[in-house]
């Protein structure tokens, strides 16, 4: 019964140790629970407050960004508006606003339509018509794969040369892309070419579908779009050339005539007579007038036909070469073309819209067009912020005006107190310098002592010779085992850095051995032989310090008594040293201990006469 009282109570005991274990494993379990709650709360915190931080430099950056936009355009526009004397601000706020419409209609930035703006404006375009002008040629550069300001310029060459109205300018542009259809060339190769020869053609008289109509049948045929604005001035050119030229030559004839008349040489009289038509004929055939009557392709057969198809007399009428390829595409087999290709540009009403069609089909077009969104939106929210900040910058500039003499002395009291600093820090140096150097020249004083002392510390020592024969001993015995031993540390505390292979080729370790040498010029030349990496001096530490100490011992032997040295011969750093003696005591560490008192020599001389004898003892001069 007694037994059994014992196990209750000792089961209830335990199962009462359990519970409180239980309740102290789930106390703990909370705590660390709460901990970890108040850690996550706190890393949220963290999180929320970061976030809240990088929205707030979110939206400074973009108050920033759509504030430097609404600068820009501002700017852009400013340039446009010195071409327009007197206009209102809301007029130009009209400008303003229809650059910003245009941007997301055609994919084009504002900086390049204002600048198109200032093409049209300058072109003498009237304010009713400029943004409509403005809106042709910016479709016509994206259709053209080319810029606002080309379509501007070339409209305004062709509109400018033949004296058209601007409200032309769709007309002009309408066969610039009937040439670009049928003819071998591009928009923006036509733009920047046909200006050059416009002027000229008006003046002689031919036309611009004419103009065009060259233009597409020559690319690709007689050259390039440069090639052929060479040929086709040259052609044109040369029309007031034979004008004079025949004018001279009629001239001459009828002196001709004249003498031939009074001497009554009829026959002559009618050659005369036949060949001054000719020449009055091509004369007129190349006036400006006939030529827009006739057309061009009347007048390069007339031309040739003067020539009797010799290219010598040709080139003699024209006086260009470059005129010839031209002249004798139109005129032979490339004449129903160039009929044709004129005639088409007649009915090219609607070719700019349908190739800007096209293109706004793309995905290059649609991404300009997304970016030109972007870019008119923080555009309109600058406007907004732009006056305030306006403000800002002006009262900025009035405290800085008010302020000025005082921020004057501040820096300059700033910039002085730095100066006597510095010259504080050098008196200071100046002053300190003498006992610095003192003690420097102390210090190279007392290195000189340095060995001697060591010496006198070893003569010292050598007192207890068997404590240096002792440590001899030791460092002998165990001089290997420490060595592997330093170097595994050395391993272990680089092994985060060894494990890069990059650190690996540096250290030698694992370099092919062909680089090893150059490896070890740079780095191993300070730890051994030259051309010796890291990694090979290391292999070889053990070896260098077991030779360092075989030496030391071999020297510390020389100087012992007959005695101590027969005690010691068959020690394991004897053997290691080579002294060749085979002898050994059974156990040589019972005359290893501390000798630094008289009481410790004593008991280390009982020690070794137990085994050697006193006599042996003393020739050891122990």
């Amino acid at each position: 019964m007694v037994e059994e009282v014992r196990v209750l109570k000792g089961k209830i005991e335990v199962d009462h140790s359990q519970v409180k274990r239980g309740f102290a494993a789930a106390q703990a379990t909370i705590s660390r629970g709460i901990s970890s709650l108040g850690v996550s709360f706190a890393a949220v915190g963290t999180k929320i407050a970061a976030v809240g931080a990088g929205v707030v430099a979110t939206v400074s950056s973009i108050g920033v960004a759509v504030t430097k936009m609404a600068s820009d355009f501002e700017q852009q526009m400013s340039e446009v508006r010195t071409l327009m004397a007197g206009i209102s601000d809301t007029e130009f706020r009209k400008f303003e606003d229809g650059i910003l419409s245009l941007s997301r209609k055609v994919g084009k930035g504002t900086a390049e339509l204002s600048k198109g703006l200032y093409q049209v404006v300058s072109a003498g375009v009237d304010s009713a018509d400029q943004l409509k002008v403005l809106e042709a040629a910016a479709k016509a550069g994206a259709a053209g794969l080319s810029t606002t300001e080309d379509a501007v310029n070339l409209t305004s060459a062709v509109v400018k040369g033949y004296g058209l109205d601007w409200k032309e300018a769709e007309t002009v542009l309408d066969q610039a892309f009937q040439t670009v259809k049928l003819g071998q060339t591009r928009f923006d190769e036509l733009a920047s070419k046909m200006g050059l020869v416009v002027p000229i053609a008006s003046k002689m008289g031919v036309s611009l579908e004419e103009l065009n109509g060259a233009y597409a049948t020559l690319t690709g045929v007689t050259g390039s779009t440069a090639e052929v604005t060479t040929q086709l001035r040259a052609i044109f050119s040369s029309f007031l050339r034979i004008q004079s030229k025949v004018g001279k030559q009629v001239e001459k004839l009828w002196e001709e005539r004249q003498k031939a008349l009074k001497k009554g040489e009829t026959a002559r009289v009618k050659a005369i007579d036949a060949e001054i038509k000719k020449l009055k004929d091509l004369h007129r055939a190349m006036d400006p007038a006939q030529i827009k009557a006739n057309g061009l392709a009347t007048t390069l057969d007339t031309l040739t036909k003067a020539a009797g198809g010799n290219e010598a007399k040709l080139l003699d009428l024209v006086g260009q070469v470059e005129a010839l390829p031209a002249i004798f595409a139109l005129t032979g087999a490339q004449a129903d073309n160039f009929r044709k290709k004129t005639e088409a540009m007649g009915r090219s009403a609607g070719e700019m819209e349908k190739a800007y069609a096209e293109i706004a089909k793309t995905f290059r077009f649609q991404w300009d067009q997304l970016k030109a969104e972007l870019q008119t939106l923080g555009i309109e929210i600058g406007r907004t912020l732009l006056p305030k900040v306006k403000e800002i910058f002006k009262s900025v500039r009035g405290w800085l005006k008010e302020n000025r003499e005082e921020i004057k002395e501040v820096v300059q009291g700033l910039i002085q107190g730095v100066v006597k600093l510095f010259e504080g820090m050098g008196a200071a140096m100046k002053a300190a310098w003498p006992h610095i150097e003192k003690a420097i020249k102390w210090l190279s004083e007392g290195m000189k002592y340095l060995p001697e002392m060591i010496d006198e510390a070893k003569k010292a020592l050598e007192q207890f010779g068997i404590d240096i024969e002792n440590a001899f001993e030791r460092a002998a015995m165990h001089g290997s085992t420490l060595v592997k031993a330093l170097k595994q540390e050395m391993y272990a505390l680089a092994s985060v850095p060894l494990k890069s292979p990059l650190v690996q080729k540096a250290l030698g370790l694992s370099l092919p051995k062909s680089l090893q040498p150059y490896v070890g010029q740079v780095l191993g030349n300070a730890y051994g032989k030259p051309g010796e990496s890291i990694g090979e001096w290391m292999q070889g530490a053990e070896t260098r310090e077991m030779d360092r100490l075989q030496r030391i011992w071999r020297e510390g032997m020389s100087g012992l008594s007959p005695g101590t040295l027969e005690m010691l011969q068959g020690s394991p750093a004897a053997a290691a040293a080579g002294a060749g003696s085979t002898r050994t005591l059974n156990d040589h560490r019972s005359v290893t201990m501390n000798v630094t008192t008289p009481q410790d020599a004593e008991e280390l001389a009982r020690q070794v006469e137990g085994r050697l004898g006193r006599r042996a003892l003393m020739e050891g001069g122990l």
